[in-house]
């Protein structure tokens, strides 16, 4: 500091009834020594069982709330990368839980009610939360996914600045030491075939030049949207069909699903070039064939098996089938192939 250029009032009083002790406002960056509060909670409750598809795509939103002091027992701030060392461990074992990130993937929802625990300690079926954090408690989200078909009890844990260690594995919990946790209960996932999804052609470009016909692909069931795609034999956006047949060059291809965006095909030797877009409407997923006699890829037939993924992380296998019979004219559903 320099006295020259800088002016530091100091407070000569207090103002009656301002906050002191425990019960004061946090006080950030001080260094802590123990806790408050200590809580695992799913939507707003503890000691519960939290229900999950077990396809390593739908995430519980797994909340730990905490209350930190310090050595005057005054409530102060943790850091955020303070509040990131905090994980979920497994209450039992106290090892680290698999699958645990700090970021929710936003393509995926998490729909389930949480269930009574065997123990009967949860309270699901309140309209009112049990316990919400006060103004002096943090929070921090761990999404969790698992890929078992199983029940795992769930706690946290975190170490002090002073190495303290603080857990929510302790059964009937002394003060100072706390019993919180949430039971993941992994559900098989379900598994949809071409059956299931539904194909709707659309003739988007008709010139003298170009035929583009755009293929939607939808869920047959109204509540599901395509939120994700995979494709295991070509990527998406890379066609899988590029032939000539009757003068002209046929070209198949399945878009990644995802946002919408524009396809420029360039044109050449006297001919224009097109747009168009590709996935327009939400919750599908769109696939094209078009007809030129410009040549944008080398000849090739491969296998399109595609993998359509709803908004829970379950997934329809299917296959984009073409046939020679039509002069490659057409993209079908089919059986996925493997």
């Amino acid at each position: 500091m320099n006295p020259a250029t800088e002016i530091v009032v100091h407070p000569n009083d207090t103002l009656e009834g301002a906050p002191e002790g425990p019960g004061a406002e946090p006080v950030a960056d001080a260094a802590w020594v123990t806790l408050s509060r200590f809580e695992v909670q799913v939507n707003q409750q503890s000691k519960i069982t939290a229900p999950v598809y077990a396809n390593g795509r739908q995430q519980v939103p797994v909340e730990i709330i905490i209350e930190a002091r310090d050595s005057d027992g005054v409530v102060v701030s943790l850091s955020d990368a303070q509040m990131r060392t905090i994980r979920l461990i497994n209450y039992n074992t106290s090892t680290a839980v698999v699958g645990c990130r700090h970021d929710k993937d936003e393509r995926f929802i998490y729909h389930w009610r949480p269930l009574k625990d065997d123990d009967g300690e949860g309270k699901p079926d309140e309209d009112v939360p049990a316990d919400t954090p006060r103004s002096t408690a943090q929070a921090i989200m761990i999404y969790v996914h698992t890929t078992a078909v199983s029940t795992s009890k769930i706690a946290a844990e975190i170490r002090s600045p002073s190495e303290g260690l603080f857990r929510t594995n302790t059964p009937n919990p002394p003060a100072g030491k706390f019993d919180s946790w949430v039971n993941i209960r992994g559900e098989e996932e379900l598994r949809y075939r071409h059956t299931d999804l539904v194909m709707e052609r659309v003739n988007e470009v008709t010139t003298s030049h170009w035929d583009v016909d755009l293929y939607y692909v939808r869920f047959s069931e109204a509540e599901f949207n395509i939120v994700q795609s995979v494709h295991p034999d070509m990527p998406g956006g890379t066609p899988h069909l590029s032939k000539t047949a009757s003068g002209n060059r046929k070209v198949h291809i399945a878009f990644s699903a995802g946002a919408r965006s524009t396809i420029n095909l360039l044109g050449g030797h006297g001919i224009p070039g097109v747009s168009f877009e590709i996935n327009q409407r939400a919750g599908e997923a769109t696939a094209a064939r078009w007809t030129s006699r410009l040549v944008h890829y080398s000849e090739r037939r491969s296998e399109a098996c595609v993998r359509y993924y709803n908004q829970y992380g379950n997934y329809a296998a299917c296959a984009l089938g073409n046939s020679y019979e039509d002069d490659y004219n057409m993209l079908s559903l089919e059986q996925a192939w493997h």
